[in-house]
């Protein structure tokens, strides 16, 4: 078949649907999965590529590297490119190392710099920090706090490893190139979010922006408490014919995961700057 015709349905509360043309990203993807929805996630499983409600499903053996692909649209605009951040994490198990509780792990994967944006550095890397410096970075206004400063295995500092992380991508919504780590509000006084935000496990922080001292009347307990194997993985994406399908992997070693999805340049509607909501899934599923 040369082409697949799928109405692209924005989200579940949709009524009505974009007839769009399946992009050759989504071609992996067999037509038995039926249309294709901003927002999907399969995964590659014992029987190819498949819908799934719970881990177990796919994995056989732990630990276990397990291949997703995630469905982005354009949400009836015209074919738009950006960043979208996976973030993942489980349940603390009483094995668990240090390094599992207290570090996060930042992985970029097929990185290449966008023309007339400032280098990307290498296209695959992977390091860690801290769970306290990814969440100072992140969750609050920048400044060298004492997590920040402390140096990596990699001889540099905590703050210069998660910068190095980050990199400049060509925005269209903002018609400039802006780095992911980008801490200007979207529209300040009344929307204080920002690209920044969208990297932190705080759902209060992705849903409204970093803490600031007008917010800050109590300190908020750590998103990490309780919760070990945090990874961040970014990936780029373009869409074509109004969708994307970008496959990522993720090594589990357990059934009991959470899995938040940001994508850096979906909104509401292309006339509301209000970032879309985080896609989160837990399994099992309501834990």
């Amino acid at each position: 078949m040369l082409a697949r015709i799928f109405p692209l349905l924005m989200f579940a509360s949709v009524a009505s649907a974009d007839i769009s043309f399946a992009s050759d990203s989504c071609r992996f993807l067999p037509d038995s999965l039926g249309p294709l929805q901003d927002g999907q996630l399969f995964a590659s499983g014992k029987s190819g590529w498949q819908t799934f409600d719970t881990l177990s499903e796919l994995v056989a053996r732990s630990p276990q590297e397990v291949e997703f692909a995630y469905v982005i649209g354009a949400n009836g605009a015209s074919d738009r490119a950006g960043v979208f951040v996976v973030k993942t994490n489980r349940p603390v198990a009483s094995t668990d190392t240090e390094q599992l509780r207290n570090r996060v792990k930042l992985v970029r994967r097929d990185i290449v710099s966008d023309p007339g944006c400032a280098a990307a550095g290498l296209p695959n890397s992977e390091t860690s920090i801290s769970t306290q410096s990814f969440r100072d970075y992140h969750d609050f206004p920048p400044r060298a706090t004492a997590a920040l400063r402390q140096t990596t295995e990699g001889g540099v500092t905590e703050f210069d490893a998660v910068r190095a992380f980050h990199f400049e991508y060509r925005s269209a919504r903002k018609r400039k190139c802006v780095r992911t780590d980008n801490d200007e509000y979207d529209d300040f006084p009344t929307n204080t979010n920002s690209n920044r935000a969208q990297f932190s496990f705080d759902k209060t922080v992705v849903a409204g922006g970093a803490y600031t001292v007008f917010r800050l009347f109590w300190v908020p307990a750590s998103p990490f408490d309780g919760t070990a194997e945090h990874r961040v993985l970014v990936r780029k994406y373009a869409t074509q014919g109004g969708l994307a399908c970008v496959r990522f992997s993720v090594p589990l070693r357990s059934t009991d995961y959470s899995f938040r999805i940001n994508d850096l340049e979906a909104r509401v509607s292309e006339s509301s700057n209000r970032r879309k909501d985080e896609l989160a899934r837990t399994w099992p599923p309501g834990r």
